[in-house]
C-alpha cells in the first residue's frame, strides 16, 4: 500500500510539473494570437477609413460589427462618445476605453505602443490617418514576428523544464 501511495504521488507530482510547462508554454502562443488579433481590428479600420472616407466614430461603428468582444465593444464605446462630442479629445477617449482590452499577455512595450496610436489617429485627413496606421501595422508586424520568434524559441524550453522539474522532484522525494 504504502508503494501504491508512493508511485502515485510520484506520478501527481510529475503531471503537475509537466502540465505548469505546458501552461506557460501556452501562455507564449496566446500573446502571439492577442498580437495578430490587433493587427486585424487595425486593418480593418485602415481598410474603412481608406475606402469609405466616413469619419471615424462611424468608421469604429463599422468596424466593431465584424470583430469579436472585447474589440466590439470598446470600438462602440469610442463611436458613442465620438458622437456625444463631450469637447474630450481622443486620445483621452483611446486611453480610457482600451484598459477594456488590457491582457496579461500583453508586455508593458506592447501595451504603450497601442496606447501610443492614439495620440495622433483622429486629427489627421484621411490620407495622413491611412499612414499613420501604415506606419502602426509595420511597427506592430515587427514586434508580433519577435513574439513568433520568441514563442519558437521557448515554448519547447517550458515544456521540457516542466516535465524535467517534475522528474527531478519525484527523484527527490522518492
Amino acid at each position: 500500500m504504502e508503494m501504491t501511495m508512493k508511485l502515485l504521488g510520484a506520478l501527481l507530482v510529475l503531471t503537475g510539473c509537466t502540465g505548469t510547462g505546458w501552461q506557460r508554454s501556452e501562455a507564449l502562443g496566446e500573446r502571439v494570437r492577442s498580437m495578430e488579433e490587433i493587427s486585424t481590428v487595425i486593418w480593418k479600420i485602415r481598410g474603412e477609413i481608406r475606402v469609405s472616407g466616413i469619419p471615424l466614430g462611424h468608421v469604429f461603428l463599422q468596424v466593431s460589427d465584424q470583430v469579436a468582444a472585447p474589440w466590439a465593444d470598446v470600438l462602440r464605446s469610442l463611436s458613442r462618445r465620438m458622437e456625444a462630442q463631450e469637447g474630450e479629445r481622443f486620445q483621452e477617449l483611446w486611453a480610457a476605453e482600451l484598459p477594456a482590452l488590457h491582457r496579461e499577455c500583453y508586455r508593458p512595450e506592447d501595451w504603450n505602443c497601442l496606447l501610443g496610436l492614439g495620440q495622433s489617429l483622429g486629427y489627421l485627413d484621411l490620407t495622413m490617418q491611412v499612414e499613420l496606421l501604415d506606419g502602426f501595422l509595420a511597427e506592430w508586424g515587427r514586434r508580433t514576428e519577435e513574439c513568433r520568434r520568441e514563442k519558437q524559441e521557448k515554448q519547447k524550453v517550458c515544456q521540457c523544464l516542466g516535465l524535467a522539474a517534475g522528474a527531478f522532484l519525484v527523484l527527490l522525494l522518492v
